[in-house]
């Protein structure tokens, strides 16, 4: 498999499980350091066991991307661990909040389950 990502240093949220954990994957196996994201704190250390058993550096950090406060934590874990991250891919549902809107400018409003509605414009 290429190296493509050797010596970079990836974020990802929403990787306990699902496609974020596929993500994860695929990104220690092309040679990235990875902080692994989660909501679920036994899931993102599963995750990083599994990935430091296969030889990638990983990290993990249960946090909530609602908040601001959280993934400004989230991303100095990444620096303190491993760097800068170069690659950040959010795959945890976050548009949820009012807090959330710093992103993107846009609020959205959360169903409650696993999905948030609206559609992020242009």
């Amino acid at each position: 498999m290429s190296q493509r990502f050797e010596g970079k240093v990836a974020l990802v949220t929403g990787a306990g499980h699902g496609i974020g954990a596929a993500v994860a994957d695929r990104l220690a196996a092309e040679g990235a350091a990875v902080l692994v994201a989660d909501l679920d704190a036994a899931r993102a250390e599963a995750k990083v066991a599994e990935l430091k058993r296969s030889g990638a550096r990983a990290a993990a950090l249960a946090t909530d991307v609602r908040s601001r406060a959280l993934v400004e934590t989230a991303v100095a874990r990444a620096v303190e661990a491993f760097g800068l991250p170069d690659e950040i891919a959010a795959l945890a549902a976050f548009l949820a909040s009012d807090e959330a809107s710093f992103t993107t400018g846009h609020t959205y409003a959360d169903d409650g389950g696993f999905t948030v509605s609206g559609m992020l414009e242009g």
